[in-house]
């Protein structure tokens, strides 16, 4: 059997204008989510073909999530900002720099860093950041808390995750 078997095409859905940095089938088996180098992130639903919802946003987004327990997108762009809005109402719920010039507005800034990757956990109480300067950050999502920094990558990291426990972050870096 060939892979064209296999799979077949059910829908193109065409709402960006540049390149996809991520795509989430939500466990509802109806929503996507997309985020874009175009600066949007698109909520689309899959039953009716049409898009719910556009965010744009100021700069290119680079990484985008989503936390089943507290119903939440997250989306990260090039401005340095997390944007995190709820699921059901699509009201933004919160927006922080973390990284770049702003970094005193959160305890535990971080500095300059280039984010590749960013993942909630399955709580949605912290968020895990793969970075260029080749670490991890661990990030509350409630202000006041204390932000983590993990080493050991000798490249890029180019993906992270958390385990369902959240014992357990992986990190995937570029190799070498």
């Amino acid at each position: 059997m060939n892979k064209q078997e296999i799979f077949t095409e059910i829908t193109a859905v065409n709402c960006h204008t540049n390149l996809i940095s991520g795509v989430l089938f939500l466990p509802d088996n109806r929503t996507i989510i997309s985020g874009s180098y175009d600066g949007t992130v698109v909520i689309f639903n899959y039953n009716n073909k049409k898009i719910t919802k556009r965010f744009q946003l100021s700069a290119p987004v680079k990484a985008i999530s989503f936390s089943e327990k507290t119903n939440q997108i997250l989306a990260f762009s090039d401005d340095k900002i997390i944007h995190i809005w709820d699921r059901d109402s699509y009201k933004k719920i919160n927006e922080f720099p973390v990284l770049g010039p702003k970094t005193e507005y959160r305890q535990g800034g971080l500095g300059r860093k280039y984010v590749i990757n960013a993942k909630f956990t399955m709580d949605g109480e912290f968020i895990v950041l793969g970075c260029q300067d080749k670490n991890v950050y661990v990030l509350p999502v409630r202000e006041g808390e204390k932000s983590s920094h993990l080493k050991g990558h000798s490249m890029p990291v180019l993906s992270v995750g958390w385990s369902p426990t959240k014992e357990w972050i992986y990190s995937a870096a570029q190799f070498p």
